[in-house]
């Protein structure tokens, strides 16, 4: 197995883009130019479009979600299409070539490992050092008390600087490198040495280190299986695409419904109008009616003190307020009660908070009365 040279491609030998990636952006079978994925290329062809009629007329001109005959119409594919499709499918069958690659041959799995240690702790040597010249090179000023970097400096009148967090003043600063590379040195230099938890200040310098590492060894790895792997990414590409001018799996929907599953909502089965999310079983407008059918009470309370029906709320004990739904302490609520055919004759509906108490107080209705619980 070759060594991977840093910056260069591990198939055609060119400069690559990307330091973590081993391959160039020639050789990455899931890159392509903008506006130019196989997909994109299929929709500009005649043969996509009048496909396309074909099947608007076959379904009868009209939206399969909302039943909206209002054009223009889309197709809606059930397997969606887009860049990180090929990418997906590309380290999938990577994965699958790696792992039949290394099965073949015992001694490899164990290779891998060491191959694996030996980068790491290579990096973590690296990055000490790096943190060491920077630490050597740096001269930031900071305040020789606390140490803090926050200073207003080089006034006129002595003294000439002044610490911003601990409100000393001085004449010189002190020089040198900054809290937070210190920091990261010692984090660094107490993991390498004494296998201390990894934390905030080093995880990313781990994670950066561990990708590098991982890069190293695809790189290695890659040069003997690019050729397989390649031929069997092309043959599911073109079966993708296939499939994807065929229009098997597709919807035909309105612009509306089409923008509203673009931006995640899908449409409601229940009332085939409004829209949802697709963890709810119904939209909101059905969930307030299903609410005023289980409550009765609720629509009453919803008429007399004219709330709309996207601020109507569930209600779910005894202590909540029956217009805003805010939990009232017992001795701070009052009675709503509806007034009955008799006189003195009055049916509770629950009980409301003193701001909303206020509002509705001067309030001209004859049919509720509010009582102090």
């Amino acid at each position: 197995m070759t060594r991977q040279k840093p910056n260069i491609c591990v198939i055609c030998g060119d400069t690559k883009e990307h330091p973590l990636s081993p391959l160039c952006i020639k050789c990455a079978p899931y890159m392509y130019k903008k506006q130019s994925f196989p997909h994109q290329l299929v929709q500009r062809r005649k043969a996509w479009n009048e496909n396309r009629e074909k099947i608007i007329k076959e379904r009868g001109n009209q939206c399969e979600w909302c039943g909206s005959e209002k054009e223009p119409f889309s197709i809606h594919h059930t397997q969606e299409i887009d860049s990180r499709t090929y990418e997906k499918i590309w380290r999938d069958l990577l994965k699958k070539a790696i792992q039949s690659f290394l099965a073949s041959e015992p001694e490899r799995e164990e290779w891998v490992k060491e191959f694996l240690n030996f980068k790491n702790k290579l990096g973590l040597k690296n990055s000490i050092k790096f943190y060491k010249e920077k630490a050597r090179n740096e001269a930031v000023k900071s305040c020789p008390s606390c140490g803090r970097t926050n200073i207003t400096g080089e006034k006129k009148s002595h003294p000439n600087y002044k610490c911003n967090k601990c409100g000393k003043e001085f004449n010189q600063p002190k020089f040198g490198p900054k809290k937070k590379t210190i920091k990261k040195l010692k984090a660094l230099q107490n993991f390498e040495s004494k296998g201390e938890k990894p934390d905030a200040h080093i995880l990313q310098n781990l994670r950066y280190i561990k990708s590098q590492s991982f890069s190293a060894f695809i790189g290695m790895i890659l040069p003997h299986i690019y050729e397989e792997t390649f031929k069997e990414y092309k043959k599911q590409i073109e079966i993708l695409i296939k499939n994807y001018s065929d229009m098997t799996e597709v919807l035909v929907v309105c612009k509306r419904c089409h923008y509203a599953h673009k931006k995640g909502y899908v449409i409601c089965e229940k009332c085939k109008k409004n829209y949802k999310n697709p963890k709810f079983e119904t939209c909101k407008q059905c969930s307030i009616k299903e609410i005023e059918v289980n409550d009765p009470i609720a629509k009453k309370i919803r008429e007399i003190f004219n709330i709309s029906m996207k601020d109507l709320w569930v209600r779910t004990t005894e202590n909540e307020c029956v217009v805003c739904g805010l939990w009232v302490y017992s001795d701070e609520q009052f009675d709503v009660c509806l007034t009955g055919e008799k006189e003195d004759e009055y049916i509770r509906l629950g009980s409301i908070c003193p701001k909303c108490f206020e509002e509705y107080k001067v309030s001209n209705e004859t049919r509720f009365i509010v009582m102090k619980h």
